[in-house]
């Protein structure tokens, strides 16, 4: 039994097709997520004090890490447990700083991901009639 190109697309596709029917699910639910996601932080004072507080812990751990820093570059400290300390300090706040600011971008990439989803179930329907 051989294989030609055409067999090899028409399988691909196949498979292709059936990864986008199994995400299916996955994509309605954010569609579901999004307005509520936009109507929870639009105006929402409980979301601006979010914010605020996710804020404060960002400039918190800046200040963390600017004084370990500072600390690192000292030229009188040698102890190599003490660094090491502070390069952990340093990364730890860098991972914190990261986690936070993902926080306050959560709920807008949830909303534009329903817009996303919206648009990959429009395309995957226009694929299933084409292949028909």
């Amino acid at each position: 039994m051989s294989f030609d190109k055409a067999d090899f697309l028409a399988t691909v596709s196949k498979r292709s097709q059936e990864r986008q029917a199994a995400n299916m699910p996955l994509l309605r639910a954010a569609i579901a997520v999004a307005p509520i996601m936009e109507k929870l932080i639009t105006g929402s004072e409980t979301w601006d004090k979010y914010l605020q507080y996710l804020q404060a812990y960002i400039q918190q751990a800046e200040t963390s890490k600017a004084n370990a820093q500072a600390k690192m570059s000292d030229p009188a400290v040698w102890d190599s447990g003490l660094l090491t300390k502070l390069k952990s300090d340093i990364l730890v706040a860098e991972a914190y700083i990261d986690a936070w600011k993902l926080a306050m971008q959560l709920p807008k990439a949830l909303i534009q991901g329903g817009e996303e989803a919206q648009t990959t179930i429009a395309r995957f329907h226009v694929e299933q009639d084409e292949s028909k």
